[in-house]
């Protein structure tokens, strides 16, 4: 199961399909930048361009890195299928949950919420050595495994429908809906607040996912009903190949069954980001953030002159 899930994450990436999709991590961390306060934010902004592009660099390390894949998710329902005894048993630390079910499970059923705390304890100890080079690539990870998250098809061992009938229903909601429908999303974050437990936040995010999956699952089999199958699918020309891919009416009707659900958990990971990156900064003791190199400044420079 760890190497299926592997090799079909590995397939979702190469179409772009992989987690919330390229764009929408993108999203995430371009915009929770707006959430951060003053003493961040202009910093932050600098670096604008940096964290959006390496904003997938989670994804690509899928690639070439053993056991990445299993960062990005965790298969609740192969602990127990009911929630309150999930709820019971988690938050649960790493070291706990391995002495109960052994290091191997843990690693194969997923490892997201532990995995999202490590990410923000290496941006806190970046934000403490005043390492440009590591808070930037701590923060972009930590935005990415954020986003991750938020994603109910993250948290469910069906998470691409295979055992429903509902396959491709992964690259559905988290690439090829946000992308349709983008342009109706409001997203802009508040101001970023402190989080006095990463680790009770963590988890209340992912049972706020997974209590979301039946309703994932369930309304795409029902807009399936009423659309039927040959209504569902279309073909889009990509330069000589003709891709296969979810019809817009079949999108559109599936996306309004859902009542604003993308949206809602999009708007989550960037707030939570926000949250997460401001809350790192202070438990790291609120240090200087590291000055803009004289190669930064000259480049900064450079751009003010051309662009007058």
């Amino acid at each position: 199961m760890r190497r299926l899930r592997h090799n079909l994450y590995l397939a979702l990436a190469v179409v772009g399909l992989s987690s919330w999709g390229f764009p929408a991590h993108k999203w995430v961390n371009a915009t929770a930048i707006h959430g951060l306060p003053p003493e961040l934010h202009g910093w932050f902004k600098r670096h604008h361009a940096w964290l959006t592009e390496h904003a997938v660099d989670a994804d690509r390390r899928k690639h070439t890195m053993e056991g990445e894949s299993e960062r990005h998710y965790i298969d609740l329902d192969r602990y127990h299928a009911d929630p309150d005894t999930l709820a019971a048993w988690f938050p649960m630390t790493w070291g706990a949950a391995c002495e109960r079910w052994g290091e191997e499970t843990v690693q194969s059923n997923g490892i997201a919420p532990w995995n999202a705390q490590w990410a923000y304890r290496r941006l806190q100890e970046a934000f403490v050595a005043q390492d440009a080079e590591r808070i930037l690539r701590a923060a972009a990870d930590l935005g990415h495994y954020v986003g991750d998250l938020h994603v109910p098809l993250h948290t469910t061992e069906n998470y691409d429908g295979q055992f429903t009938g509902q396959k491709g229903i992964h690259g559905l909601w988290e690439g090829q809906l946000p992308e349709q429908f983008r342009s109706t999303y409001l997203l802009a974050p508040r101001t970023a607040r402190y989080l006095p437990d990463v680790a009770s936040a963590v988890w209340d995010v992912v049972f706020a996912s997974h209590a979301a999956v039946d309703s994932v699952l369930r309304f795409e089999r029902e807009v399936t009903e009423r659309v039927g199958e040959a209504a569902k699918f279309g073909y889009v020309e990509r330069g000589r190949v003709l891709d296969r891919r979810y019809a817009p009416a079949f999108c559109e009707a599936y996306h309004g069954a859902l009542e604003g659900m993308l949206e809602r958990r999009l708007r989550a990971s960037i707030q939570f980001t926000a949250d997460l990156w401001y809350s790192a900064w202070l438990e790291a003791g609120a240090p200087e953030l590291p000055a803009p190199s004289e190669a930064e400044r000259w480049w900064k420079r450079l751009l003010n002159w051309t662009t007058g």
